[in-house]
């Protein structure tokens, strides 16, 4: 197919458009007769295809709105050497420019490429520097969200660097074969111009930004068969390469692999040039060092300062979706001639455009739970145990797998009779790290499809009432037709484009196509799955995997996805979220298939993620520096069970494992999960009716302010031991933020905050609380129970919320143009939607005292979410508290500087399960 007939095409028709909204059928005409303007016919074999990719990219590029980076800089400085030359010319970029506009990438969406390229690389060393320079070393991280984008980015990077003078590239991909292989290929693609296995060979195959011009643009040392060592032990006239182009090695991040690197370069004799661009892809993967004491390094961040310290110009660059690992690196290393990674220099956040499918999609922060996510039930019957013996074997699917399979069938046939038939589509399932459950879960799901395959052959073309009268075929029709057995009706939508024989007729050509692969690293070879040997018809995919599935390995077109697995770290959770990504027209297919309980880690992951976020906007606003994030992350409660839970204990060796520094300014946290015991409830009644009690003796009374019932300046040490008497559910998932002991030191411990206040949140229930003899409406809160062994309930239905972030303006005044000036800095933080209320946080930045929010909870069932059998058990948990009401609690700091160093007393058995966890096979890497 001719990308450049593709291209003109589409450029033409968005101009005709004015790149506006266009309802499909005329924008099908309007691109027919552009084609014809182009002299490209009907009669053409390759019409379809044509037409078919030019009118998906126009669907896809309208309407897009891309968001620039936000930065925090060691020096302000330090650009004004890439400022003076940056109008020069571009060769490199605009080839890799042309490469992904022929790749169906929106113009404006490359220019904000370049915005972040540019903003990354004029923060690095100058090449052109003298090597006596002070500025010649330069550390950096760029953060961007899970698969949305940061190897384009990375490559973009590396193209303007070489066209700025640098000479060497080294890209640490990741731990795995199959990671670095396909990073490998996106560089021959996006960078060298030739498949990297045919360049020194007879036959160059010239692709990417090297294909229409047959030119490649620099010397690989490695390809997509050979890492480094492989490379050089097989060239062995590598010496005698022209390396008047710039130099690049994709190697994996493995010691001995890294120390041949380190040996063979040699800046100014093999290599000409003395500067090296390092970008560390994954970087808070391997790359930290892990050992005690600091001066003896783990090997691979050892061997990676090495080759940084070896040449005299040199900037290192760490890309990671988790950057947690890498902001617990010691800031203050006092070794100049051999500093750690931390990214002292520079750090760049991305802002995904916001066609991007994340976390905001699959977990709105409003915590309802979208018809995507299909909720496993862990104990139905063949339901694969998230905790299992590497010799555990899946002999038959969950009937929740089967009809993920199914639902993949479906989302194949929607696709192409979307017009998406050559492109590639994938579903995943990760139930376990371990290599041989993972070849029985194959083997059962091989088995079913051919079972599928076998039936759908025979009767796909009978009528519908004949079809369905096999078992799984009516399985498959009420899935389409009716729902799940949830009740959710996932393809409401779809129905009004296509009825149920549209789908029965597209079936059989189908499931032909899908196949299944397991991609792990059990075995030495090239254990990948290759989408561009599928590229003419499109894939059609199952894959089974575990840890290689969870780092950086793209599954292309990934629709469906299975997941059930338990991970220790929130860097480690983040990374399974392969379902993330750029979803063009087929976002409405996307189904994930997890249990409640991952969903309420997946939560907790995502807040801390967004705290994150914000923080470092505001840190920019105020002209932060990379030490100064640092210390906020290691400082922040969003964090503080992170020194146990956010990344690897052994990636924690500079912060105190019982002692920390903690900074509650601008944190809010509520008790989201509270028990079902009816009599843990009436003792936190007696807590709260006691504290009361007390002030009252003090002459501290509630009074109405602004229509709330507050209490004003209540010691701090009041409210510390209130808290420390609540009884909630503690662990992993569980109240992390809401962490009463350590709560309730801060608290006493706080010299910013002596006083607070407190408030009684008041609703529309019908039911009422007695305080200080005055009647008050309690809150309503929908509610959610997981697995029946489970002690208590999630408050607020699927977002595990009590609180709203209103309560937070208890007690505070705001004129109009205070509250116009807020949100109008909002909307200039790049926010995908303009800012049309006020956020807790921003509550918070106006608050002058802390305040305690104290909810007398009436539960509220929704029924249309619930089958009967569920329904009855939700009335069960609701009647069991009788006439009393939950109290549930919440907490909100204002956003001041108010660090303090407690105790923390962490939950040894939690500390022992996550040294004992493994996440994943070490058989997995053996071979690496």
């Amino acid at each position: 197919m001719d990308n450049n007939t593709i291209t003109k095409a589409l450029t033409m028709l968005e101009a005709f458009l004015e790149k506006k909204p266009t309802a499909h059928q005329e924008l099908v005409t309007q691109a027919e007769t552009i084609l014809s303007v182009i002299r490209v016919f009907r009669t053409d074999k390759d019409f379809d295809r044509i037409l078919n990719e030019v009118v998906s990219r126009y669907e896809t590029n309208v309407g897009i709105k891309t968001f620039d980076p936000d930065i925090l800089v060691n020096d302000s400085s330090s650009d004004i050497w890439f400022t003076s030359e940056r109008d020069g010319e571009r060769p490199y970029f605009e080839r890799y420019r042309t490469y992904l506009r022929q790749s169906g990438w929106d113009e404006d969406v490359i220019d904000n490429l370049e915005v972040n390229c540019e903003r990354t690389l004029s923060r690095c060393a100058n090449p052109k520097e003298s090597p006596d320079s002070m500025d010649s070393k330069k550390r950096g991280m760029v953060m961007g969200d899970v698969q949305a984008g940061k190897t384009a980015n990375y490559l973009g990077l590396i193209n303007l660097a070489c066209d700025f003078g640098y000479h060497v590239i080294v890209l640490l991909a990741g731990l795995t074969n199959s990671l670095r292989q396909q990073t490998q290929d996106r560089v021959d693609m996006g960078f060298i111009g030739a498949d990297s296995n045919s360049i020194g060979s007879g036959l160059i195959n010239y692709i990417g930004v090297g294909e229409s011009v047959h030119q490649y643009y620099a010397i690989p040392l490695t390809n997509a068969d050979w890492d480094f060592k492989k490379f050089i032990q097989k060239n062995t006239n590598a010496q005698a390469m022209d390396f008047n182009k710039p130099v690049i090695l994709v190697v994996k991040k493995n010691a001995s692999i890294l120390k041949s690197v380190h040996d063979w370069l040699k800046p100014g004799d093999n290599i000409s040039g003395n500067s090296i661009l390092i970008i560390d892809d994954e970087a808070d993967n391997a790359s930290p060092n892990t050992k005690r004491p600091e001066y003896d390094p783990s090997a691979v961040n050892r061997r990676i300062r090495d080759i940084y310290n070896k040449f005299p110009i040199a900037s290192y660059i760490g890309f990671t979706a988790t950057p947690f690992a890498n902001i617990f690196i010691n800031p203050f290393d006092v070794n100049d001639d051999d500093q750690d990674l931390f990214p002292h220099d520079f750090i760049v956040q991305l802002n995904a455009p916001d066609y991007y499918f994340g976390g905001e999609s699959v977990f709105p922060r409003d915590g309802s739970i979208p018809s995507m996510i299909r909720m496993l039930d862990t104990e139905e019957k063949n339901f694969i145990p998230v905790k299992h013996k590497k010799d555990f074997v899946v002999s038959a699917l969950p009937d929740s797998l089967k009809e993920a399979i199914l639902s993949f069938l479906i989302n194949n046939v929607v696709r192409s009779l979307r017009g998406d038939k050559y492109k590639h589509r994938s579903m995943m399932i990760n139930v376990t790290a371990l290599n041989a459950p993972q070849e029985s879960v194959s083997e059962a799901v091989k088995s079913y499809l051919a079972l599928l395959k076998n039936i759908i052959e025979q009767d796909a073309y009978k009528p519908e009432k004949d079809f369905i009268k096999n078992a799984e075929m009516r399985k498959i029709y009420d899935l389409f037709t009716v729902g799940d057995e949830t009740q959710t009706d996932f393809y409401a939508q779809v129905r009004n484009d296509f009825a149920w024989v549209d789908i029965q007729h597209g079936l059989y050509a189908e499931i032909r196509l899908v196949e299944t692969t397991i991609i792990n690293n059990r075995y030495s070879g090239d254990f990948r799955y290759d989408y561009n040997a599928h590229a003419d018809i499109g894939s059609r995919v199952i894959v089974i995997g575990g840890f290689v599935l969870s780092r950086g390995l793209t599954l292309e077109g990934l629709c469906v996805s299975y997941y059930s697995r338990s991970a220790a770290a929130y860097d480690t959770l983040l990374q399974m979220c392969r379902w993330f990504g750029y979803r063009p027209r087929y976002q409405d297919l996307c189904r994930i298939y997890m249990s409640q309980a991952s969903i309420d880690c997946f939560g907790s992951v995502l807040d801390a993620v967004r705290d994150l976020k914000e923080q470092f906007r505001e840190m920019e606003l105020q002209g932060k520096k990379p030490e100064d994030f640092g210390l906020m992350v290691k400082e922040s409660p969003a964090t503080l069970e992170t020194t146990l839970l956010v990344t690897a204990r052994n990636k924690m060796r500079n912060t105190q494992v019982f002692e920390h520094y903690v900074n509650y300014g601008g944190v809010y946290a509520d008790t989201s999960k509270l028990f079902k015991d009816v009599e843990k409830n009436r003792k936190n009644h007696l807590v709260v009716e006691t504290f009361i009690a007390a002030q009252a003796k003090k002459g501290k009374l509630f009074v109405t302010i602004d229509n709330r019932f507050m209490m004003s300046h209540v010691s701090k040490d009041d409210i510390a031991s209130l808290i420390k008497q609540i009884i909630i559910p503690s662990g992993r998932g569980i109240n992390q933020r809401f962490d009463c002991v350590n709560l309730a030191a801060y608290t006493s411990e706080s010299k910013l905050f002596p006083e607070w206040d407190v408030v009684i949140a008041t609703g529309d229930s019908e039911r009422t609380s007695y305080i200080q003899g005055k009647s008050l409406s309690a809150t309503e809160r929908t509610f959610h129970l997981g697995a029946s062994d489970e002690n208590y309930i999630r408050m607020g239905g699927s977002n595990n919320r009590i609180v709203d972030p209103g309560i937070f303006n208890s007690g505070v005044t705001i004129t109009p143009e205070q509250r116009q000036e807020i949100l109008s800095k909002k909307r200039t933080r790049n926010a995908n939607k303009p800012a049309d209320q006020l956020t807790a946080t921003d509550w918070l930045k106006l608050r002058e005292r802390p305040l305690l929010a104290i909810y007398f909870i009436d539960l509220k069932i929704d029924n249309s979410k619930l089958s009967l059998s569920e329904r009855d058990r939700y009335v069960s948990v609701k009647e069991a508290f009788g006439s009393d009401l939950l109290v549930g609690f919440a907490v909100g700091f204002p956003s001041k500087e108010a660090k303090e160093r407690i105790v923390y007393r962490g939950n040894l058995v939690m500390v022992a399960a996550i040294n004992a966890d493994d996440d994943f096979d070490e058989e997995e890497l053996s071979n690496e």
